[in-house]
């Protein structure tokens, strides 16, 4: 399970995280709907 920094709305074009990632690896960015994300309720 992972503990997100940034956790980015699943209707946002993936192209968001691999911007940030690739500008900023050591961030720690999750999607909605990641399968190994601490869930959201």
């Amino acid at each position: 399970m992972t503990i997100c920094k940034y956790l980015i709305d699943e209707n946002m074009l993936p192209l968001y995280k691999q911007q940030l990632l690739a500008r900023k690896p050591d961030l720690i960015v999750c999607t909605i709907g990641d399968p190994d994300i601490y869930p959201v309720f």
